[in-house]
């Protein structure tokens, strides 16, 4: 049902914007008045600008009165191709009260970025305006809201912004103070960005620590007595008051939490699949007066961190003090980006507390990168390299995330690392390099990030940019070039059969230029070849040229079959479970759509008779079939695994157990049906489990870690695992198919069998059948299988296995590559075939 739905919106959209596309159409008129229309009527009745983008990017001060933002600005639908638009930033207050700033004009990327309409370029709706507020410093008490009026194309849209980045200045703006009046920004939901002019009644004016003890010195009139309260409770101070308007508060801070404690006022570590608690409690300040007011610290002077101590320290939020308490922490207060004599990241700043023998490191959604730490008088200093070898393999950038800087005391506790507002004013930051974009940011802890993206130009970035590329990609007639295009998994790595025949081509036929299709370029490519990122001008220019093309997956819409060129589609495993058109509820667009994927191919490899079947019925597919087994097999004939236990670092003496299960169509996350760590633990000395996510997994799954187990998802090649490997245990994944070439032992752990079968995906054999090993449904079953199979005790088996061997891996013979080749490269390309459709 969904993917109906999906299909005639965008059916929908395809119309429209063929109607939009033709300015000269009484269509397009029509269409153009009743949008415009229905949007002034809509927006009248719900008080607010419908189809209305406005971001705040930064937000910052400049000196005591000058106040810059940046953003941009834009109605959806309605581009300026000619020239940017008049935009104008005001701040209203009451009345007819209007600050107006000083705009320019100022390009911004991430404008196209916020909309997936492809129709304009809106980079050049981006503004730089400066307030000068100085006349409100010495004025009475109000509120101002941020306005934005963008003019051009003979219309006018105004409104306020609707969101900001939450990286940078924008999401933790700075107060000032004059003459006793504080000017905060603030962000405040359904109203944007705020300016609120304080006469604060309480201000700070010291603040000391000695241990876990607090002097605080409050300036006011009839201040009477202060606390700290947080979300577990209040602290009293004892109040010393005088004549002069200052009131002493003192008193000492409740024990830290022990290591380990979790509960309310502690602040939870949750970054990438790495949990824990940080000790981290923090405390806002307030004082009574003689009436009785409660009234937050108003801090009148600039500067984020406040006091000097260990454990404890002040800081400033919305222009008030509060307190931190963390046993240790550090503070950034200094970021660069360097590239002599090593590409990586230099961090410093302050230190608090004991940080004796702790360990920094910048944590991935699916990477970790170390960085050396050096600590000295109350300073700290540490370096982390950005290219890294993983696996054994040549050194890489990091792959496409956001990392965080994260702490570890020497008793592997993490421990809270922030930003000095002085940096995040500075923030985001954007350093360029060849290899990714990459930008400086903070979370939404103050915590220093950077981020990592895909190395694409500023005119391959955004849906406009990328509709002007496919659209030339599928207009140009190609010169034909003597090359290969591979692509495994959709550019997620450079793998599979893609890889194995890779490395023949580049033995046998080193003339040819061997492109490969990677997400980005921490996907590592076979030597010599050439890596190009996806949806970059050299990446749809590779997929164009050359004469052959050759992947294991859907190349999808974005692929358009060129006359020159032979597509070798190699798919990537035998079928256990219903794929394409034999799958129980594959309705009639999903059919439309597999039928189109399938028209782009040429020639389609099958590991055995098994398969070939399953190809014609589940894609509908008449073409030539390459039934000569699987490339990426070649190496189990015969390989030696012995190297890859050395590099992984496994002792060779140890039963080495691959746990490789397969991905469910609901996954939302990868939820292991198996304990590992707890088999591991079971197994005990003499094994090494490794666990083997499945690639469509890899976005939704968390590294683990236990003694005896080691997490080998991102290992680049499963065929090398297959190969060090002395037991599989899976369910239904294609392993099963692969892995009997070795002939060694497998474990069938299929709890879900019977809900898998029969609702979910559908199989095409009875696994209990023909399984040359057990088939188990109980976890606690599973240890005493593997000690069985590591024993040898395979003998009521050893039938089953031959049956399935000559069922499943007949060619599987060591010379499979050679033989695909010497079929593909004697394939004369379909001349007449048809230029693939217009996307769905």
């Amino acid at each position: 049902m969904a993917s109906r739905i999906d299909f005639y919106k965008r059916a929908v959209y395809l119309t429209l914007r063929r109607i939009n596309d033709n300015p000269d159409s009484v269509l397009h008129k029509v269409y153009r008045t009743t949008l415009l229309g229905s949007r002034r009527l809509v927006s009248l009745v719900a008080r607010k600008p419908v189809a209305w983008v406005a971001q705040l990017q930064s937000a910052r001060w400049l000196n005591d009165h000058q106040f810059e933002i940046t953003g941009f600005a834009f109605e959806r639908g309605i581009g300026f191709p000619d020239q940017p638009p008049v935009v104008r930033v005001w701040l209203a207050g009451p009345g007819r009260l209007r600050v107006p700033a000083t705009v320019e004009f100022r390009r911004d990327l991430a404008a196209s970025g916020r909309t997936k309409d492809s129709d304009f370029d809106y980079s050049n709706t981006g503004f730089r305006a400066v307030f000068d507020l100085g006349g409100l410093f010495g004025g009475e008490p109000m509120q101002l809201r941020a306005q934005v009026s963008v003019f051009g194309r003979g219309r006018t849209r105004t409104g306020g912004f609707e969101k900001r980045f939450g990286g940078g200045s924008a999401k933790f703006p700075s107060a000032r103070a004059l003459d006793g009046v504080q000017v905060v920004p603030r962000w405040v939901a359904d109203e944007g960005l705020v300016i609120d002019v304080r006469k604060p009644v309480a201000t700070l004016g010291s603040l000391e620590f000695s241990g876990r003890r607090m002097l605080l010195e409050v300036r006011g009139e009839g201040l009477t007595g202060g606390e700290l309260v947080n979300e577990t409770g209040v602290v009293p101070l004892a109040a010393a008051g005088d004549a002069s308007g200052v009131l002493r508060l003192e008193g000492e801070l409740p024990p830290p939490a022990p290591a380990g404690a979790t509960g309310a006022g502690l602040v939870a570590e949750d970054v990438d699949g790495l949990h824990g608690w940080v000790r981290h409690a923090w405390y806002e300040a307030w004082v009574t007066d003689r009436d009785g007011r409660r009234l937050q610290v108003a801090v009148n002077r600039p500067g984020p961190e406040l006091g000097e101590g260990g454990e404890l320290s002040g800081y400033v939020a919305d222009g008030c003090l509060l307190i931190r308490d963390t046993p240790v922490s550090l503070l950034v207060s200094s970021v660069a980006f360097e590239t002599e004599p090593e590409l990586g990241v230099r961090v410093a700043g302050r230190v608090r507390g004991d940080a004796t023998g702790a360990s920094l490191q910048f944590v991935g959604a699916h990477q970790t990168l170390p960085a050396t730490l050096q600590v000295e008088d109350g300073r700290f200093e540490a370096f982390c390299p950005l290219m890294s070898s993983t696996w054994g393999r040549p050194p890489l950038p990091p792959k496409a995330s956001a990392y965080t800087l994260r702490g570890l005391t020497a008793g592997n506790e993490w421990f809270w690392i922030g930003t000095d507002s002085d940096l995040i004013d500075q923030l985001p930051r954007e350093p360029q390099h060849p290899l990714f974009r990459f930008r400086f940011q903070v979370d939404g802890g103050r915590r220093l990030q950077f981020r990592v993206k895909a190395p694409r130009a500023d005119d391959e970035l955004g849906f406009y940019h990328q509709r002007v590329l496919e659209e030339e990609y599928r207009n140009t007639t190609f010169e034909p070039e003597d090359s290969v295009f591979f692509e495994s998994f959709y550019g997620r790595s450079a793998a599979c059969n893609p890889r194995a025949l890779d490395a023949l081509i580049a033995a046998e036929h080193p003339e040819l230029t061997r492109y490969w299709g990677v997400v980005d370029n921490s996907v590592g490519v076979p030597p010599g070849a050439v890596p190009v990122v996806y949806n970059t001008r050299a990446w749809w220019n590779a997929r164009g040229r050359s004469r052959w093309v050759i992947a294991n997956d859907w190349l999808r819409v974005k692929f358009a079959h060129q006359p020159h060129q032979v597509v070798l589609q190699t798919w990537h495993g035998s079928m256990f479970k219903r794929i394409g058109l034999d799958r129980p509820g594959f309705d009639p667009i999903q059919e439309r759509a597999l039928k189109k994927e399938r028209d782009k191919w040429d020639l389609l490899l099958s590991q055995n008779r098994h398969s070939s079947e399953i190809f014609r019925s589940a894609y509908a597919w008449e073409g030539p079939i390459l039934e000569e087994g699987y490339p990426r097999n070649d190496a189990l004939a015969g390989g030696d695994g012995r190297p890859i236990r050395e590099l992984l670092g496994i002792p060779l003496e140890d039963t080495v157990v691959l746990y490789a299960p397969t991905w469910r169509d609901d996954q939302t996350k990868a939820e292991l049906l198996l304990d590992v760590a707890a088999l591991a633990a079971e197994l005990g000395d003499g094994y090494t489990l490794l666990l083997r996510g499945h690639t469509r997994t890899h976005e939704i799954s968390e590294a683990v870690t236990a003694e005896h187990l080691l997490d080998v998802t991102t290992y680049p090649d499963i065929t090398e695992l297959f190969l060090a490997s002395d037991i599989l245990i899976t369910d239904y994944s294609s392993v099963m198919f692969d892995f009997s070439a070795t002939g060694r032992p497998m474990i069938f752990f299929v709890p879900d069998l019977d809900d898998y079968r029969d609702s979910l995906r559908g199989v095409y054999f009875d696994l209990e059948e023909l399984a040359p090993g057990p088939v188990i449904y109980d976890p606690a079953l599973v240890a005493p299988a593997v000690r069985s199979a590591a024993a040898e005790r395979v003998d009521s088996y050893a039938a089953k296995y031959d049956e399935w061997q000559a069922r499943f891996n007949p060619h599987d013979d060591g010379e499979s590559g050679r033989r695909v080749l010497a079929r593909l490269f004697a394939t004369d390309p379909p001349r007449l075939r048809p230029a693939s459709a217009d996307p769905e």
